[in-house]
């Protein structure tokens, strides 16, 4: 099959796991030869800045010479970019050539209707053997855990990003590694709960505290912290990634004690890497034009405490676009920041902005899921140099 037969195959497959789906992707893993016996996995869950996050940890392994994949088994629009090794998906060739071979493994074991957790994983690790990739990072979904994914080994390393006290309770259980679990910044109903986790799973519990953290701040185009002792710096304007950036020290720390062979420096460089570019992205500052992937309250609340520790370019009240769904937590979260909401549906994005002018009067700010902040992303990046 080709990259369009391969998408549209992905696509249509089933969301919902079938019984026994470990089992399932066991026998289809054994088929491809069993490559993910010989990779070492680190798990990404969390309620915001998966993204982010995965992203910083993937620069880390990289500029060790660690070549690793990322897969991400959240919901996307195109299967391909769910694949990533240093940050770039594979060719619509080797994407098509991974594809058939799944389709393949599932076909020669009788696989009943399998699932697109399934067949993504199973392609995607047929990609990442033949770029030799021996570490993996898996993203995984906010609101469930895909059994297929208990077909791999035992996580080196779990990462948990931020999370709100509502869904915790529904995510932490979802914890299986026995190997490290380190966090960022959460309220203290959460870091309960992940303590009673770590203990259940046996695996070494690490996060940041209120002592340890120094206040982020501005300075030329950049954030600026400290952490227990030590300064830090990131190539952002959203406060929110500094707690990213937090839980990725915490995990560089935890990969150096199971014997990853990573440094200072190649922290520095993970850190001083962009953040996902669906996040916090800033195209210009006179008039101020900012897209954010906050697609959730949790979000939305993180993305106003950000605007408000940036009263010099968001002092005036904004100009908002986002899809129907959101104007009201929109609305309601960001209150009177908020002097014009316009709801679009992703689609109709870049037949807006070429057929009306940006507003010119007052910051744009552009906020939605991820497929609409992406068809943002394309709209604007032919417009804008800055970001």
């Amino acid at each position: 099959m080709n990259e369009t037969h391969a998408t549209k195959y992905l696509i249509g497959l089933p969301r919902t796991e079938m019984p026994g789906t470990a089992e399932r992707a066991r026998r289809l893993l054994s088929q491809i030869g069993d490559v993910h016996k010989s990779i070492s996995v680190i798990k990404i869950l969390g309620e915001a800045g998966k993204s982010s996050a995965s992203s910083l940890v993937a620069a880390l392994m990289a500029s060790g010479g660690i070549r690793t994949g990322v897969l991400s088994l959240t919901p996307q629009s195109e299967p391909r970019l769910a694949i990533r090794i240093e940050n770039e998906p594979p060719s619509h060739e080797m994407f098509a050539k991974a594809v058939t071979a799944a389709w393949n493994a599932a076909r020669e074991i009788g696989l009943e209707a399998p699932t697109y957790g399934e067949m993504l994983l199973t392609a995607a690790l047929v990609h990442f053997s033949n770029e030799g990739c021996r570490t993996i990072i898996l993203i995984l979904p906010k609101n469930q855990h895909l059994s297929a994914t208990s077909a791999l080994p035992p996580s080196k390393l779990c990462l948990l990003t931020s999370t709100s006290g509502e869904l915790a309770p529904a995510l932490i259980p979802l914890i299986d590694t026995a190997g490290d679990l380190v966090s960022a910044p959460q309220d203290p109903s959460v870091y309960r709960l992940l303590t009673e986790r770590a203990a259940q799973t046996h695996c070494r519990l690490s996060f940041p505290t209120k002592k340890d953290v120094g206040e982020a701040a501005i300075q030329n185009g950049k954030l600026h912290f400290s952490y227990r002792g030590a300064a830090y710096s990131l190539p952002t304007l959203a406060h929110y990634q500094r707690d990213n950036a937090l839980a990725v020290i915490e995990a560089y720390h935890a990969l150096v004690r199971q014997g990853f062979r990573l440094t200072e420096n190649d922290l520095e460089h993970a850190l001083a890497t962009p953040p996902s570019a669906l996040g916090f992205r800033l195209f210009s500052l006179s008039p101020t034009r900012l897209i954010d992937a906050a697609d959730t309250p949790f979000r939305l609340r993180a993305l106003a405490d950000s605007l408000g520790k940036l009263p010099s370019l968001f002092g005036e009240p904004l100009t908002v676009w986002t899809e129907p769904r959101l104007a009201e937590p929109v609305r309601r979260i960001l209150g009177d920041r908020v002097a014009m909401l316009r709801e679009l549906e992703p689609g109709t994005l870049r037949r807006t902005i070429k057929k009306d002018p940006l507003p010119k009067e007052t910051p744009l700010l552009v906020v939605g899921a991820k497929p609409f902040a992406a068809e943002a992303l394309r709209a604007l990046n032919d417009l804008f140099l800055y970001s």
